[in-house]
């Protein structure tokens, strides 16, 4: 009966650290892809700013301060929002 018993907690440790193992490697890899989402985040967001600039320096008309120019944060803003 002794024996039964150990060997249901053993088993049933087993049993905890396999699941343990398996949720420990699905939270590794959902770090890592938000890891890289936060790095193309970066990126497009640089490239936004750059895009910004470019088009402040080319485009032709009244640059006054009446007009008013998104910057990246309020354009992933009104993403995360939906409005874009």
């Amino acid at each position: 009966m002794i024996r039964q018993i150990i060997l249901y907690k053993l088993l049933f440790q087993s049993l905890l650290f396999t699941i343990n193992k398996a949720i420990c490697m699905r939270l590794d890899g959902i770090e890592n892809s938000i890891e890289i989402l936060n790095g193309r985040t970066k990126y497009l967001e640089e490239k936004l700013e750059e895009l910004i600039g470019h088009v402040k320096e080319t485009s032709p008309g009244d640059h006054s301060s009446s007009q008013t120019t998104p910057t990246v944060g309020s354009i992933v803003q009104a993403q995360a929002k939906g409005s874009v």
